[in-house]
């Protein structure tokens, strides 16, 4: 299923369905499959930034410490406990990393998670890092020498969710 969902989203989604059997409909992501619905992520995710700072890391520590870098840092502490999608809250590019266990989080980095029922975090992981998915976060993103993202314009990305 993970190959499958990677496949789909790194590619345009119609061109992966054989056709006429799927029919399509137009929705503001572009063509998905008719039984398909978009949603908000915020609709079927909770959204948390962390509390922590870049001089809460430490070499050694034993839990992973995300931040706005592509670096992973380590921590003493954790924040949370569960699968999460993480996004960075500042930079050029805002992309996802996965991860499911105790970690720490950045004040300025966001975490996904408690995803509805049929909701997987991968597949919201794999949309984070398609180009639409970027492509909306970029131009919603606020600042001029490093663009910043707000919760609320997380939780209104559209997210495209099969049956």
């Amino acid at each position: 299923m993970e190959h499958y969902l990677k496949k789909l989203l790194k590619n345009p989604i119609a061109s992966l369905l054989p056709t006429p059997k799927h029919q399509l409909k137009k929705t503001p992501i572009g063509e998905i499959p008719k039984e398909w619905q978009v949603v908000k992520l915020g609709e079927v995710a909770e959204i948390k930034t962390g509390k922590s700072d870049v001089k809460d890391t430490v070499e050694d520590g034993p839990f992973l410490f995300f931040d706005r870098s592509a670096i992973v840092k380590r921590s003493v502490r954790f924040l949370f406990d569960c699968e999460a999608v993480i996004l960075p809250g500042e930079g050029k590019t805002f992309l996802p990393k996965y991860y499911f266990g105790k970690f720490d989080l950045h004040q300025r980095a966001y975490a996904l998670l408690n995803f509805s029922k049929n909701v997987y975090a991968k597949f919201v992981f794999y949309w984070l890092e398609h180009k639409i998915a970027q492509s909306y976060l970029c131009q919603k993103a606020v600042g001029f020498t490093a663009l910043s993202l707000r919760k609320p314009i997380i939780s209104s990305l559209p997210l495209p969710l099969p049956p």
